[in-house]
């Protein structure tokens, strides 16, 4: 038997695939016709040229072997080898359609070993000297991984299926930007009308992960932006903020309307060491928790000290202290901050919150209080 070569004529991948029984489409044929759209499968076209050593064409029909490897030589098989029998040759031209699997092509080399016998049926197989290596068609190029798909202008990518686009990478499993003030990186649309169709799904299996995640890093914009309603079914986290209530000298009463005092707004002073009490409500936002409790004052008493308290009333009429501070060692204009609050969950539907000005005498005046809390929750 002589032996025999093969001259790879060329491979088309993604424009000659024939899967599960379909017909090939002209492709002149009419968009929005009714004819039913029909699934790509993983199969190609292999076409080939078979000769003997002189370069005389073999008549067939001849059998042949296929099997897909990782290297030109050596190296890992992939799939599982391809056999075809009683293949036709027309002056040494033959075809075959093979399918290595789903998961054959992911990008990386592969290449084609071929071993046949002629005619057909008869004895054992000789392997072709040296494997072939499969090379993409041009536009194929365009999807191998960490390929860059571009429009001048309009769509850069349409998909369309269940799922439209599944992809997995160690940083980024879709990638996608756009540069113009008006596009979109990410485009989803639920084009149906019933159902619960979704247009852009995300999914995390990790207790710390992410299905979908949004960063606006610039002032002005949204990590997360929703144009209409917006639902959320179960738990939903919302990152702390930091917030505060301030209460200046104005919001102050006396506990007797026979107190002599004077008030500007900006300032509180007691006339005399008889008028030392003085309340103000403050409204804060419920499920917060105060952090912190600043008062401001001025003290130029050589025996007495300003005081401020912050108290929730439990509406019974028993009130609990949360917070204090005194001018104490204090000469002149200070202020001062507690951290340590005591209760410092705000609850408003059992207690409502109230400050305490103590200014014993004509020499401890109050100017305003600043409350600091924390909050995770919509504002």
């Amino acid at each position: 038997m002589k032996t025999k070569t093969l001259l790879p004529m060329f491979v088309l991948i993604a424009l000659l695939f024939v899967t599960g029984g379909a017909s090939a489409q002209p492709l002149n044929k009419a968009e929005g016709s009714n004819a039913a759209s029909v699934s790509l499968g993983t199969a190609f076209t292999y076409q080939g040229r078979l000769t003997d050593a002189s370069g005389n064409p073999t008549p067939g029909p001849c059998d042949f072997q296929f099997s897909l490897w990782d290297a030109a030589s050596s190296g890992a098989q992939v799939g599982s080898a391809q056999t075809k029998t009683n293949v036709s040759l027309n002056n040494g031209h033959f075809s075959a359609a093979l399918d290595f699997g789903a998961t054959a092509f992911q990008g990386e080399a592969r290449y084609l070993q071929i071993a046949v016998r002629c005619p057909a049926g008869s004895g054992s197989y000789t392997a072709l000297s040296g494997r072939v290596e499969l090379t993409a068609a041009p536009y194929a190029l365009s999807l191998r991984p960490g390929a860059t798909i571009a429009s001048v202008s309009g769509t850069a990518l349409n998909l369309s299926g269940d799922p439209g686009l599944y992809a997995s990478g160690i940083h980024y499993g879709v990638y996608a930007q756009s540069a113009t003030s008006t596009g979109y990186g990410v485009y989803g649309l639920a084009a149906a009308t019933s159902g619960q169709n979704i247009g852009v799904y995300g999914e995390t299996k990790s207790p710390n992960g992410f299905g979908v995640f949004g960063k606006a890093p610039l002032t002005g914009g949204h990590g997360v932006y929703s144009y209409g309603d917006a639902h959320v079914e179960g738990n939903l986290t919302w990152k702390a903020k930091t917030g505060y209530v301030s209460v200046s000298a104005a919001a102050f009463q006396p506990v007797h309307s026979a107190y002599n005092y004077s008030n500007w707004g900006n300032g509180l002073i007691p006339s005399d060491s008889s008028s030392p009490w003085y309340y103000a409500a403050v409204q804060l936002p419920h499920g917060a928790t105060v952090t912190s409790l600043a008062f401001n004052w001025d003290d130029t008493s050589t025996t007495n000290d300003a005081t401020c308290t912050l108290y929730r009333n439990n509406m019974a009429g028993g009130g609990d202290l949360m917070a204090s501070v005194s001018s104490s060692g204090s000469t002149g204009d200070g202020g001062g901050t507690d951290p340590t609050i005591n209760n410092a969950n705000v609850d408003n539907t059992m207690y409502a919150y109230y400050l305490e000005w103590h200014l014993p005498d004509a020499n401890t005046a109050g100017y305003g209080v600043v409350i600091e809390y924390t909050f995770t929750g919509p504002y």
